[in-house]
Protein backbone atom coordinates (compact mmCIF):
# COMPACT_ATOMS: atom_id res chain seq x y z
CA UNK A 1 0.00 0.00 0.00
CA UNK A 2 1.70 3.20 -1.31
CA UNK A 3 2.22 6.10 1.53
CA UNK A 4 -0.07 9.07 0.34
CA UNK A 5 2.45 12.40 2.01
CA UNK A 6 -0.62 14.10 1.57
CA UNK A 7 -2.50 12.41 4.08
CA UNK A 8 0.07 12.55 6.76
CA UNK A 9 -0.28 15.40 9.38
CA UNK A 10 1.87 18.59 8.55
CA UNK A 11 4.33 17.86 11.83
CA UNK A 12 4.85 14.98 10.88
CA UNK A 13 6.15 15.68 7.30
CA UNK A 14 8.04 18.26 8.61
CA UNK A 15 9.67 15.67 11.13
CA UNK A 16 10.33 13.44 8.32
CA UNK A 17 12.03 16.13 6.37
CA UNK A 18 14.01 17.49 9.15
CA UNK A 19 14.89 13.61 9.92
CA UNK A 20 15.93 13.37 6.09
CA UNK A 21 17.62 16.35 6.12
CA UNK A 22 19.86 15.26 9.75
CA UNK A 23 21.22 12.18 7.99
CA UNK A 24 22.25 14.44 4.97
CA UNK A 25 24.06 16.43 7.26
CA UNK A 26 25.46 13.51 9.21
CA UNK A 27 26.58 11.72 5.55
CA UNK A 28 28.14 14.67 4.25
CA UNK A 29 29.91 15.24 7.46
CA UNK A 30 31.46 12.03 8.08
CA UNK A 31 32.17 11.32 4.39
CA UNK A 32 32.88 14.96 2.36
CA UNK A 33 33.32 17.27 5.59
CA UNK A 34 35.89 15.23 7.56
CA UNK A 35 37.91 13.78 4.65
CA UNK A 36 37.88 17.36 3.31
CA UNK A 37 39.30 18.73 7.13
CA UNK A 38 42.24 16.19 7.20
CA UNK A 39 43.15 17.54 3.65
CA UNK A 40 42.68 20.55 4.32
CA UNK A 41 45.26 20.14 7.93
CA UNK A 42 47.40 17.94 5.95
CA UNK A 43 48.07 20.63 3.52
CA UNK A 44 48.65 22.84 6.49
CA UNK A 45 51.13 20.90 7.84
CA UNK A 46 52.58 20.87 4.68
CA UNK A 47 53.14 24.61 4.05
CA UNK A 48 54.31 24.94 7.90
CA UNK A 49 56.90 22.29 6.37
CA UNK A 50 57.79 24.15 3.63
CA UNK A 51 58.17 27.70 4.90
CA UNK A 52 59.87 26.49 7.88
CA UNK A 53 62.27 24.96 4.96
CA UNK A 54 62.20 28.61 3.56
CA UNK A 55 62.95 30.12 6.46
CA UNK A 56 66.13 27.71 7.24
CA UNK A 57 67.13 28.28 3.81
CA UNK A 58 67.07 31.94 4.15
CA UNK A 59 68.89 31.84 7.65
CA UNK A 60 71.77 29.78 5.66
CA UNK A 61 71.80 32.27 2.99
CA UNK A 62 72.28 34.66 5.25
CA UNK A 63 75.14 33.06 7.50
CA UNK A 64 77.03 32.15 3.74
CA UNK A 65 76.82 35.66 3.14
CA UNK A 66 78.40 36.38 6.24
CA UNK A 67 80.81 33.73 5.84
CA UNK A 68 81.65 34.75 2.64
CA UNK A 69 82.39 38.07 3.99
CA UNK A 70 84.20 37.19 7.16
CA UNK A 71 86.80 35.02 4.59
CA UNK A 72 86.96 38.21 2.53
CA UNK A 73 88.08 40.32 5.58
CA UNK A 74 90.24 37.99 6.75
CA UNK A 75 92.12 37.53 3.84
CA UNK A 76 92.25 41.86 3.42
CA UNK A 77 93.98 41.25 6.91
CA UNK A 78 96.25 38.48 5.83
CA UNK A 79 97.03 40.73 3.06
CA UNK A 80 97.64 43.52 5.18
CA UNK A 81 99.98 41.64 7.69
CA UNK A 82 102.31 40.42 4.40
CA UNK A 83 102.72 44.18 3.70
CA UNK A 84 103.95 45.30 7.20
CA UNK A 85 105.68 41.78 8.34
CA UNK A 86 108.83 41.28 5.56
CA UNK A 87 109.10 38.11 4.28
CA UNK A 88 112.01 35.82 4.35
CA UNK A 89 113.85 37.03 1.09
CA UNK A 90 113.30 40.57 2.07
CA UNK A 91 115.36 39.97 5.48
CA UNK A 92 118.54 41.13 3.28
CA UNK A 93 116.92 44.53 2.88
CA UNK A 94 115.18 45.01 5.99
CA UNK A 95 119.01 45.15 7.65
CA UNK A 96 120.38 47.16 5.07
CA UNK A 97 117.33 49.77 5.23
CA UNK A 98 117.59 49.57 9.37
CA UNK A 99 122.17 50.88 8.61
CA UNK A 100 121.06 53.23 6.27
CA UNK A 101 117.98 54.92 8.48
CA UNK A 102 120.78 55.40 11.07
CA UNK A 103 123.48 56.48 8.98
CA UNK A 104 120.91 58.96 7.66
CA UNK A 105 120.16 60.22 11.13
CA UNK A 106 124.18 60.92 11.53
CA UNK A 107 124.66 57.99 14.03
CA UNK A 108 127.45 55.82 14.07
CA UNK A 109 126.85 51.85 14.01
CA UNK A 110 129.40 50.72 16.64
CA UNK A 111 127.53 47.32 16.35
CA UNK A 112 124.56 45.27 14.10
CA UNK A 113 124.06 41.74 15.39
CA UNK A 114 120.86 39.92 14.40
CA UNK A 115 120.22 37.17 16.81
CA UNK A 116 118.22 33.88 17.22
CA UNK A 117 114.72 33.51 15.26
CA UNK A 118 111.78 33.27 17.50
CA UNK A 119 108.87 31.25 15.87
CA UNK A 120 105.54 32.18 16.70
CA UNK A 121 102.21 30.89 15.36
CA UNK A 122 102.46 32.38 12.07
CA UNK A 123 105.23 34.86 12.05
CA UNK A 124 108.94 35.02 13.33
CA UNK A 125 110.39 37.13 15.88
CA UNK A 126 114.33 38.58 14.51
CA UNK A 127 115.58 40.65 17.53
CA UNK A 128 118.53 42.59 16.08
CA UNK A 129 121.29 43.89 18.47
CA UNK A 130 122.65 47.80 17.91
CA UNK A 131 125.77 49.61 19.27
CA UNK A 132 125.69 53.00 17.95
CA UNK A 133 126.92 56.42 19.42
CA UNK A 134 125.91 60.33 18.39
CA UNK A 135 123.79 63.01 20.07
CA UNK A 136 120.20 62.75 21.77
CA UNK A 137 119.01 64.10 18.86
CA UNK A 138 120.23 62.45 16.11
CA UNK A 139 118.74 59.60 18.42
CA UNK A 140 115.37 60.51 18.38
CA UNK A 141 115.44 61.15 14.98
CA UNK A 142 116.64 57.94 14.00
CA UNK A 143 113.55 56.49 16.38
CA UNK A 144 111.52 58.45 14.73
CA UNK A 145 112.38 57.16 11.48
CA UNK A 146 111.45 53.52 12.74
CA UNK A 147 108.26 54.36 14.05
CA UNK A 148 107.63 55.88 10.70
CA UNK A 149 109.52 52.76 8.59
CA UNK A 150 106.43 50.77 6.59
CA UNK A 151 107.94 47.31 8.51
CA UNK A 152 107.27 46.74 11.95
CA UNK A 153 110.25 47.56 14.49
CA UNK A 154 109.85 47.16 18.53
CA UNK A 155 112.81 48.97 20.41
CA UNK A 156 113.40 47.03 23.65
CA UNK A 157 116.00 47.30 26.06
CA UNK A 158 117.19 50.50 25.46
CA UNK A 159 120.33 52.06 27.66
CA UNK A 160 121.85 55.34 26.71
CA UNK A 161 125.22 56.40 28.42
CA UNK A 162 126.68 59.85 28.18
CA UNK A 163 130.21 59.79 26.66
CA UNK A 164 132.66 61.29 29.46
CA UNK A 165 134.92 64.60 28.34
CA UNK A 166 133.25 64.48 24.47
CA UNK A 167 135.75 65.60 22.25
CA UNK A 168 133.36 66.61 19.37
CA UNK A 169 129.78 68.03 19.56
CA UNK A 170 128.35 65.07 17.80
CA UNK A 171 129.48 61.97 19.49
CA UNK A 172 127.67 62.66 23.15
CA UNK A 173 126.36 59.21 23.87
CA UNK A 174 126.04 56.09 23.24
CA UNK A 175 123.22 53.28 23.32
CA UNK A 176 122.53 50.19 22.83
CA UNK A 177 119.07 48.18 22.11
CA UNK A 178 117.34 45.61 20.71
CA UNK A 179 115.05 46.22 17.10
CA UNK A 180 112.84 43.19 17.05
CA UNK A 181 111.18 42.90 14.12
CA UNK A 182 109.10 40.28 12.52
CA UNK A 183 108.78 37.70 9.26
CA UNK A 184 105.82 36.27 8.36
CA UNK A 185 106.11 32.70 8.15
CA UNK A 186 104.50 31.39 5.28
CA UNK A 187 103.87 27.05 5.10
CA UNK A 188 106.39 25.60 2.37
CA UNK A 189 107.65 22.38 0.96
CA UNK A 190 110.14 21.33 3.61
CA UNK A 191 113.57 21.38 3.29
CA UNK A 192 115.35 19.00 1.15
CA UNK A 193 117.21 16.38 3.28
CA UNK A 194 121.12 16.66 3.04
CA UNK A 195 122.96 14.59 0.14
CA UNK A 196 125.47 12.16 1.43
CA UNK A 197 128.97 12.91 1.07
CA UNK A 198 130.99 11.28 -1.27
CA UNK A 199 134.02 9.34 0.32
CA UNK A 200 137.36 10.72 0.26
CA UNK A 201 139.60 9.05 -2.72
CA UNK A 202 142.43 6.60 -2.20
CA UNK A 203 145.64 8.25 -2.03
CA UNK A 204 147.95 7.51 -5.15
CA UNK A 205 150.22 4.41 -4.25
CA UNK A 206 153.48 4.40 -4.44
CA UNK A 207 156.46 3.06 -6.81
CA UNK A 208 157.83 1.07 -3.92
CA UNK A 209 154.13 -0.33 -2.39
CA UNK A 210 153.72 -1.62 -6.53
CA UNK A 211 156.62 -3.62 -6.53
CA UNK A 212 156.03 -4.94 -3.11
CA UNK A 213 152.76 -6.29 -4.92
CA UNK A 214 154.47 -7.57 -7.42
CA UNK A 215 157.22 -9.56 -5.60
CA UNK A 216 154.89 -10.78 -3.18
CA UNK A 217 156.43 -9.02 -0.52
Amino acid sequence: MALDINKIPWYAQLGIFGGISIIFVVVFYYYFYTDMRDQMKALEDELQTLQSDINKGLVMEAKREEFKLEIERLNQKLDTLKRILPERQEVDDILRKLQGLAAESNLNILRFTPGAENKKEFYIEWPIAIDISGTYHNLAIFFDKIGKFSRIFNINGLVISAVTNPKIDTLTITSQCTASTFIYMESGPPAPAPRPTAPPPRPARTSSENLKEETGQ
